[in-house]
């Protein structure tokens, strides 16, 4: 047995909507773009900070992990790092978003403004 959802949306209902609510865009963004999170890796050893914009603000290393024989070592710290990093800057983008839309499920990978 198969199963058809439809699901409709009146495009004048999130016209309104979008209208309603454009003057908090640029002041959310704004908000991102002084938002840092850090992510660790190697215990500490290496931290990445990025904005909410997922630019990258800072770089620390500390020099115990500075090997020239192994330096695979300390670019899989560094990826690691600027993951956590990232994921924690996502999470706080959608805890900001969920605020803005009143709890309003978008579709995944659809993002505000259009």
């Amino acid at each position: 047995m198969r199963y058809c959802f439809s699901l409709q949306v009146d495009p004048d209902l999130i016209d309104e909507y979008t209208r309603a609510h454009r003057h908090v865009w640029p002041e959310m963004q704004e908000a991102l773009t002084r938002l840092e999170m850090t992510g660790e890796a190697g215990a500490g050893l290496v931290r990445v900070t990025l904005n909410g914009k997922g630019e990258m603000r800072g770089l620390k290393i500390d020099p115990k992990v500075v090997d020239p024989a192994d330096t695979e070592m300390l670019q899989d710290l560094i990826v690691a790092a600027h993951r956590a990093a990232r994921e924690k800057v996502e999470a706080a983008s959608a805890a900001e978003m969920q605020k803005v839309t009143g709890g309003l499920q978008l579709p995944p990978g659809m993002k505000l403004p259009f």
